[in-house]
């Protein structure tokens, strides 16, 4: 909880405890810190992911640059799938080919709602 380290540095008084109770045992985002720092009085929760979180901000991180691979690797080592979303949405479409066979897992395409 790099965010949360950072934020304590710039004064706040929240805890990874904290984060942990707001994310009642889900995957742990943005948003719980939010809603730990809210429930400190903070601000409101949609307030602080927009002000401590952006670039430069109190409770930015950057996330790490990683190579395709290192990133397949990961979804992976994690029991994931990874998956493209929407093919030919993208600038470079030239790129998906040789990617698929490198690990992705597959496609996600669009899909149009059916009117009854």
């Amino acid at each position: 909880m790099l965010s949360v380290s950072k934020l304590r540095q710039a004064g706040f008084t929240v805890s990874g405890d904290d984060v942990l109770a707001a994310a009642r045992g889900r995957r742990l985002s943005a948003a719980d810190v939010a809603a730990a720092l809210a429930k400190r009085g903070y601000a409101a929760r949609s307030r602080p992911r927009s002000t401590l979180f952006g670039t430069g901000r109190s409770g930015y991180v950057p996330l790490p640059e990683q190579t395709p691979e290192e990133a397949f690797a990961a979804i992976h080592a994690g029991g994931g799938l990874a998956i493209l979303a929407h093919p030919g949405a993208l600038p470079h479409d030239e790129l998906i080919a040789p990617l698929f066979r490198r690990a992705w897992t597959g496609l996600k395409s669009g899909t149009r709602r059916i009117q009854r």
